[in-house]
């Protein structure tokens, strides 16, 4: 669910970046710039709070046992942490792209991932922290991503100097509607292998989710490849 909110903001600013950098329009970069900005930290700020009954009705949909279900919370809680710092980083990794700075995003993705793991074995391992220490090593590699991307945009772009007297409501608009595409193809696709797994975890059992899993694994690989 949270995913596909994601999306929805970050393909809208894509396009809607896409659309003005073709176009020789300061005061139209000047409104599009604005409406990204609040855009962003709007649904910063709504994520934030529907995550968590989100997370706790979807936690109370599982028969979990009790000691799993308080492991996975807790993990849940990093994560949601993490959702505004998510929000932030796609949409900036969409802005650097569209300007052609696609090496910033690279290094930055080197980094969060070098430091994940880093963290994740000092953490799990070191400290002995198990599930906890997971979710603070994805949170913190996250912010590393953020302050990185961050740094780049405040020092070497022009995107986070606002002008505060333009309008930029009919962008705020835009962004959503070239972004709605992606947000209902993606929750369409986690309604349908939901309603999948449910099916077969019901008829196949436990063969049935192994065979779930790999043919989940197979699907990832041939897609990355």
């Amino acid at each position: 669910v949270m995913g596909a909110l994601t999306p929805l903001l970050g393909s809208g600013v894509a396009t809607l970046m896409s659309k003005q950098l073709g176009a020789n329009d300061p005061t139209g970069m000047e409104r599009k710039k604005k409406a990204i900005l609040y855009s962003t930290l709007l649904l910063c700020v709504i994520s934030s709070v529907i995550q968590i009954p989100v997370c706790f009705i979807m936690f109370g949909l599982y028969d979990m046992d009790p000691a799993v279900h308080n492991i996975a919370l807790r993990y849940a809680y990093a994560a949601m942490l993490c959702t505004p710092f998510d929000i932030m980083n796609t949409v900036g990794t969409y802005l650097l792209t569209s300007i052609g700075r696609a090496k910033i995003v690279l290094v930055a993705s080197v980094l969060q991932t070098g430091a994940n793991v880093i963290l994740d074995v000092f953490f799990v391992f070191g400290l002995d922290m198990s599930t906890d220490g997971a979710g603070l090593g994805t949170l913190i590699s996250t912010v590393v991503y953020w302050v990185y991307i961050l740094k780049y945009l405040l020092k070497n772009s022009e995107f986070l100097k606002i002008n505060r007297r333009v309008e930029y409501r009919r962008e705020m608009f835009d962004i959503v509607r070239y972004g709605t595409p992606t947000m209902i193809n993606m929750l369409a696709d986690a309604i349908f292998g939901t309603v999948l797994f449910w099916f077969i975890s019901k008829r196949l059992s436990d063969a049935g989710i192994a065979i779930h899993s790999v043919c989940l694994f197979a699907a990832s690989f041939v897609t990355v490849i």
